[in-house]
């Protein structure tokens, strides 16, 4: 956290009280890319980490102030994924 600060970051938390069960190290793993690629990547700001649930669904979520992908991208993000 020390060295997002000294970037210029700030990280703000809205986690609910919410137990799932997950592989921790994946989650982990996940988390770190995209603080790292925000970081990267983005103006700096503030970068948001939220757990909410909708549902029986529960969404982690990872946002920050930059621009976003290109429209073109937008559709096409996710392909390699599926």
């Amino acid at each position: 956290m020390a060295d997002l600060r000294a970037d210029g970051f700030t990280l703000s938390l809205d986690l609910s009280d919410i137990a799932v069960v997950v592989d921790p190290v994946r989650v982990r793993q996940a988390l770190l890319a995209l603080v790292t690629n925000a970081r990267r990547y983005t103006v700096r700001g503030v970068i948001t980490i939220s757990l909410t649930a909708y549902g029986d669904e529960t969404v982690l979520s990872v946002a920050d102030d930059g621009a976003g992908l290109a429209p073109d991208v937008r559709t096409r993000i996710f392909e390699p994924f599926m």
